[in-house]
């Protein structure tokens, strides 16, 4: 299984050739999704199975999408408790169905920001045979109507035969994470260029409770307010099974680790 594992999801080989092109990609992350997410998603999400403690924790899952990482995450915790942010209505009845190891799930159909407020959530998708396939992952999050996606997303360009997408735009509600008073021992945060916004509105929650956070290509900013918070930012290295401490991002490296405590993992899980 681990050799499977690498073959297909390691960023620099398959799995990185799969999403230059949109149906492989698209199949590849429904097997992941539905079948093979507790054994194959993504590398640097490794990190968490490092945890000591595996039950009774608060899970915030900002940008939840599909739930993808929740179920990843709950393949192996239990008796714990996962808030799913996620305002994509697509999911909604999937989500509301998540069950694994008596875990609780709570989904909120909205997305987290700096502040109250509202927007537009633009959702990628292709025809064929007038079927929409939708690339949910790569939705975002703007103030306006547009129907140019490659303006709002720059991972779109990534895509072969990218002037065929096509945009579903949603109206959404917008909440800072502090409004909930949530104690989370982890919290990730993927939202397609506004994890910083997302960060401002829970600086409060993230002051009290010190929690793993877990976010995509986070920006200076991002580190800046870490810093000041105490937190060290690390990567997951897959071949070692380590963290290891950065001061920046790094090439191919998308996700990134702030640790306030690392006596929350295994001694074994640091360099």
């Amino acid at each position: 299984m681990q050799k499977i594992k690498y073959i297909i999801n390691n960023i620099d080989s398959t799995f990185k050739v799969a999403r230059k092109f949109m149906l492989p990609y698209i199949g590849i992350r429904y097997i992941i999704g539905n079948y093979l997410y507790g054994h194959l998603f993504e590398n640097e999400a490794d990190g968490f199975r490092k945890l000591r403690k595996q039950d009774n924790l608060l899970t915030i899952d900002v940008g939840g999408n599909d739930g993808l990482f929740s179920r990843f995450l709950t393949s192996f915790i239990s008796d714990s408790i996962v808030h799913i942010f996620e305002p994509v209505l697509l999911h909604s009845a999937k989500l509301n169905k998540l069950k694994s190891n008596n875990n609780q799930f709570f989904v909120h159909a909205l997305a987290c920001g700096a502040k109250k407020d509202e927007g537009f959530i633009h959702v990628p998708y292709i025809t064929l045979l007038s079927k929409k396939l939708y690339l949910s992952a790569y939705s975002t999050i703007s103030d306006r109507e547009t129907d140019n996606f490659a303006e709002l997303n720059h991972f779109a360009s990534s895509f072969y035969f990218n002037n065929k997408i096509k945009i579903a735009t949603q109206k959404i509600n917008i909440r800072p994470l502090d409004s909930y008073s949530l104690a989370p021992d982890i919290l990730k945060i993927d939202v397609e260029g506004l994890e910083e916004l997302v960060v401002l509105g829970a600086l409060q929650t993230i002051n009290n409770s010190k929690p793993v956070i877990y976010v995509e290509q986070p920006s200076n900013t991002i580190n800046d307010i870490m810093g000041e918070m105490g937190y060290k930012k690390y990567i997951f290295e897959s071949t070692t099974q380590t963290f290891k401490e950065v001061q920046e991002n790094k090439d191919k490296i998308y996700n990134y680790y702030y640790i306030y405590d690392t006596s929350v993992f295994h001694e074994d899980a640091f360099k």
